[in-house]
């Protein structure tokens, strides 16, 4: 592809209602690349909006970093990755990390 990951995200722990920041990076070969955030539903892997779901508020999930306030317990092992797009919309995705809440 003409996308190169620079940064993977990388797993972390965190206690009911504590905050997480997941950061990735990437250079476009023809230019600017656009990031976005998903989640594995089990099935498929599914954009992030910014917005709260249940009780957690996800933010920047078309930037470098993902911030995740008041983590629900529920998300224990949800599984997170940064897609990057090149210029076309080719997608390259960045290492999957895990969220643990302990």
């Amino acid at each position: 592809g003409n996308v190169s990951v620079t940064l993977n995200p990388n797993s972390q722990s965190v206690c009911p209602g504590g905050s997480l920041n997941f950061s990735a990076a990437a250079n476009g070969q023809n230019g600017s690349v656009n990031y976005q955030w998903q989640y594995w539903n089990g099935s498929a892997w599914e954009n992030l909006s910014n917005a709260t779901y249940a009780v957690s508020t996800f933010s920047g999930v078309n930037t470098p970093t993902l911030s995740v306030t008041n983590m629900d317990p529920n998300y224990n092992g949800l599984p997170l990755s940064c897609f990057v797009y090149d210029n076309c919309g080719n997608a390259t995705a960045a290492r999957t990390a895990t969220a643990t809440i302990t």
